[in-house]
């Protein structure tokens, strides 16, 4: 499967989950798979919430901030190639504390 994200449209919304600030994303859904590269902007956040829909990988590409995991901060992150997998019905938020967007599949 190969999957231009340049060919879908980018949406703008409000944190996630009641975080803060705003975040963009591309989503591609099919019958077996989400996937959604998204930025939060800076300052921006994804509220707490339970992970419900079976796994979720948060793969960073850029950007810095804090990854909370049962509300206690699970991960600083401030460089690519760092990985993480909520299992579901874990409780999770990220925040992003860069001064550019923090990007993640």
């Amino acid at each position: 499967m190969r999957i231009n994200f340049n060919d879908i449209d980018s949406m703008t919304f409000p944190g996630m989950n009641n975080g803060t600030g705003t975040m963009s994303a591309r989503m591609y859904n099919d019958d077996s798979y989400r996937i959604i590269p998204t930025s939060i902007h800076p300052g921006g956040s994804i509220g707490n919430h339970k992970q419900e829909s079976g796994d979720d990988m948060n793969y960073i590409i850029s950007g810095t901030g804090k990854l909370f995991f049962e509300g206690c901060i699970f991960r600083s992150y401030g460089c690519s190639s760092n990985a993480t997998i909520m299992q579901p019905y874990e409780t999770v938020s990220l925040l992003s504390t860069a001064t550019i967007p923090a990007r993640w599949f």
